[in-house]
């Protein structure tokens, strides 16, 4: 009878014992299988991407790419480090986030050369717009002092979205030069209609002394 219970006892241990097993594997299985080889890889593959990443951003001029790419470098020395140190699950860990932030860092220049791009269509645009009314105003004879204060408008933002330009805060630039935009479109419609308003009234005048 003691011998029965004994191996019952044995019998429960063994299967708790293999329950906790189960329950929380061994530390190398829980860590994964990062290898020497295998973080020495990853490392690879993000010092390429920190390359073209640093060419993109250099020619875009974008100050936030350019900070997203000193924490690219930043993560990435960490995981040289931690790799010269045999912690290789770190080493993996660390140059898998710089590798992504040098993704973020591209993506960001890119953006703001698209709004550089932009910026730089709308403000030569709005300059060619206000140019053809100042023309328009001549050669027609309309004097609309409403559609000359919405052109001085338009030329004052002009020359604070060039400012924000040098200085590379293109988002800003680009809103700027697109609400300059929309104020040359309005003085453009206030001659328009101005000068409507005195070819009827000339050709009223013209009628008149016909008759």
């Amino acid at each position: 009878m003691k011998r029965i219970s004994k191996l019952i006892g044995t019998a429960i241990f063994s299967a708790s014992f293999v329950s906790l097993l189960v329950a929380s594997p061994p530390r190398s299985v829980a860590q994964g299988t990062i290898d020497g080889d295998r973080a020495q890889e990853a490392i690879t593959r993000t010092d390429e991407v920190i390359a073209g990443a640093k060419t993109v951003v250099e020619e875009s001029r974008s100050q936030k790419a350019q900070l997203s790419l000193q924490v690219a470098n930043g993560l990435q020395l960490r995981a040289k480090q931690s790799f010269s140190a045999r912690g290789f699950g770190m080493a993996y860990k660390l140059t898998t986030e710089a590798r992504e932030e040098a993704w973020h860092a591209i993506a960001l220049a890119r953006s703001d050369a698209q709004f550089e791009q932009n910026n730089v269509r709308v403000a030569d645009e709005t300059r060619e717009r206000i140019a053809r009314l100042r023309d328009l105003m001549v050669e027609s004879g309309v004097r609309d002092e409403q559609a000359m204060k919405l052109m001085e408008q338009s030329r004052n933002l002009l020359e604070k979205s060039r400012l924000n330009a040098q200085q590379l805060r293109y988002q800003i630039a680009l809103k700027l030069a697109m609400n300059a935009e929309q104020l040359a479109i309005r003085a453009e419609e206030h001659i328009r209609n101005t000068r409507a308003i005195k070819e009827a009234a000339e050709r009223r005048l013209a009628l008149l002394e016909r008759l």
